[in-house]
């Protein structure tokens, strides 16, 4: 593993995922038991892997429970999430800046720009009350605010492995610079999706 790179283990997601998920009232239990009559929680880390075949196990045990698109969005997301934060701290990053988009609600979209403490944002994870992502208000489908972005992360640390920072920016997605570019496509995509909010509505992308 790379030594300035963290990658969730098992345990981790178990003991600070997991208790992260009840603050969405749409997501299962993790007491609750899958289609196979497996703890649901397995589905769930499943659903936070990056490869492809095992999201796809998990989607299947826990289709028709729940919103398993809905699921998997914000499991994949606090996942990121920790992942980032941990690796900021594996980098000896103190502090970073905060980018908002689109994606974020209009409370989180005045945070842009922030430079906020690793160790705060680590410290409400561990506590089970992360502010990034979080559920939105609504009465029909599931809503929430997507996790900003990490913009000093994006810049290569001295003797970084330059496959690790290629993945680093990929996984944010390339940071600010090409948030016009997200607007512009969520204006062509108009009607088509249903998660993120805008200004002072929820609208269909």
């Amino acid at each position: 593993m790379n030594s300035h790179r963290y990658v969730m283990t098992r345990t981790d997601f178990d003991t600070i995922i997991l208790p992260c998920l009840v603050q969405f009232p749409w997501i299962p239990s993790s007491s609750e038991k899958d289609w196979n009559g497996d703890p649901i929680s397995d589905a769930f880390w499943r659903l936070s892997s990056p490869v492809y075949q095992t999201q796809a196990r998990g989607r299947e045990s826990i289709l028709g429970k729940c919103d398993d698109h809905a699921v998997f969005t914000i499991v994949q997301s606090m996942r990121t999430t920790y992942e980032l934060l941990a690796t900021a701290v594996l980098r000896k990053m103190p502090q970073v800046k905060l980018v908002a988009t689109h994606q974020q609600c209009p409370a989180c979209r005045k945070l842009d720009g922030t430079v906020m403490e690793i160790a705060e944002l680590m410290a409400e994870y561990i506590a089970g009350n992360p502010r990034f992502p979080h559920p939105l208000p609504s009465t029909e489908e599931p809503r929430w605010c997507a996790a900003p972005y990490f913009a000093d992360m994006l810049q290569p640390n001295q003797g970084d492995d330059p496959d690790f920072h290629a993945w680093l920016v990929k996984t944010l997605g390339k940071g600010p610079a090409a948030s016009d570019a997200r607007h512009e496509r969520a204006a062509a995509l108009k009607g088509s999706a249903r998660c993120w909010p805008s200004e002072d509505r929820y609208e269909r992308f």
